[in-house]
């Protein structure tokens, strides 16, 4: 046995961990391989990964909070069985859903302890936005007709079209650019609010995150990075520190940065229907609603609690993966229906005790907590757990930093903020 433990730990120090902080590369070359015509599984070589890295913990003592995911998974995939659904679903929902939460225990590992995996994430995630601003702007033949292909282009509305038209690179949708975006841009803030990068490198893509998500048009990544942006200003006022001054004076010169090109240089790349859309959008998250609504989309949201019949459903809900597509736009009502109250205590039980814990040492947490805060959110507004696009394992991975001794003695050791 323990002969096997060393073999594994070389092969996760040699391999796995490699795999996995090269997910997202994979996961561009499987939205590339797609737009192409034939969507190849390349994301499947990170999940050896982390299986390999699973097993080699599981092999050693873990946390009561690893072993409840454990437990979790097996008890919504076995109660998913006695349910009657097609096979397909189940196994998308445990694929997507329910694999990615094994990026916990992963992200309790010395593996995942450094930043490697995050810092490859802003280089693929830069270099697939820069494509997708040359698709964006020189569509080449055939693009737009895949963006469409999935709609009965008889029922479809301006709205619609402008939907469509979003920076979105090898995806019909924008989820994998903006989530991409959203999270990039945060690694960055944060880093410098550590003083860990260079001032020109952190207001370079500062800036090209935040067009790209303007260009996106996807309002929880906006909103989500303009909070951040506050909440960190806010706590660097008044702190008598070089590197909170110099973070203070860098948000001040990125503010005044984007001022000017949003009122230079916008108006005159984009057309002024796409600018219109993109501030209605806003409205109605905001609460003035313009696009038909009877209220705004932040209330659509998080009325559906007040409206579920909570007799109507089993214990343990209808089956991962039951519904599919069918419920959109809200993961915590998909949780609720397919693994019932138990998946609903599930996710809130591991949210707030991540929660919990990472308060405990917040000025090394800012990054992990921040990711935790937009997907909680998120939750209301987008199936952000069972799709690709959405990035879930980097949720998964920071939760698991959260709870990694690991993760905290490297901060402690790289990090020096009073």
């Amino acid at each position: 046995m323990v002969g096997t433990n060393t073999f594994l730990s070389v092969i996760n120090e040699k391999y796995s961990s490699r795999f996995i902080y090269l997910y997202f590369v994979f996961s561009a070359l499987k939205g590339c391989s797609g737009m192409l015509g034939h969507e190849l599984p390349f994301t499947i070589i990170s999940d050896i990964g982390i299986i390999l890295i699973t097993i080699e913990c599981l092999s050693h003592r873990i946390n009561g909070l690893s072993k409840f995911i454990i437990i979790a998974i097996f008890v919504m995939t076995l109660t998913s069985l006695f349910n009657t659904y097609p096979i397909k679903n189940l196994v998308s929902g445990v694929r997507w859903q329910l694999f990615y939460m094994l990026a916990f225990i992963v992200g309790t590992s010395k593996y995942l302890a450094n930043w490697k995996f995050l810092d490859t994430m802003v280089w693929v995630v830069f270099i697939v936005d820069l494509i997708g601003l040359y698709l964006y702007f020189f569509p080449p033949s055939g693009y737009m007709d895949y963006k469409f292909q999935h709609l009965d282009l008889e029922y479809v509305t301006d709205n619609m079209m402008l939907e469509m038209t979003r920076l979105s690179a090898f995806w019909p949708y924008p989820y994998w650019v903006s989530y991409g975006s959203a999270i990039c841009y945060f690694y960055i803030l944060c880093m410098y609010y550590y003083g860990n990068i260079k001032t020109n490198k952190a207001i370079f893509f500062l800036l090209f995150f935040f067009i790209i998500l303007l260009l996106a048009q996807q309002r929880l990544p906006l909103f989500f990075i303009v909070g951040a942006t506050l909440m960190l200003l806010i706590r660097s006022i008044g702190i008598h520190d070089t590197t909170r001054i110099k973070f203070v004076g860098l948000i001040l010169s990125v503010i005044t940065l984007l001022i000017v090109l949003l009122i230079t240089l916008l108006p005159i790349i984009l057309d002024s229907s796409i600018i219109e859309f993109g501030i209605n959008k806003i409205k109605d998250m905001s609460g003035e609603s313009t696009s038909g609504r009877n209220e705004s989309f932040l209330l659509e949201r998080f009325h559906f609690i007040k409206n579920i019949d909570f007799k109507g459903f089993s214990f343990f809900g209808d089956g991962i993966g039951h519904y599919s597509s069918k419920i959109l736009d809200n993961m915590w009502l998909t949780i609720f229906t397919e693994s019932g109250l138990w998946g609903l205590f599930v996710y809130i039980s591991i949210f707030l005790c991540v929660a919990k814990k990472g308060f405990k040492n917040l000025n090394l947490n800012l990054f992990e907590l921040g990711i935790l805060g937009m997907y909680v959110i998120a939750m209301f507004g987008a199936n952000s757990l069972v799709k690709n696009t959405h990035h879930a394992i980097v949720l998964w991975l920071c939760c698991g930093r959260i709870y990694s001794n690991y993760c905290l003695n490297f901060k402690k050791n790289n990090i020096h903020i009073k």
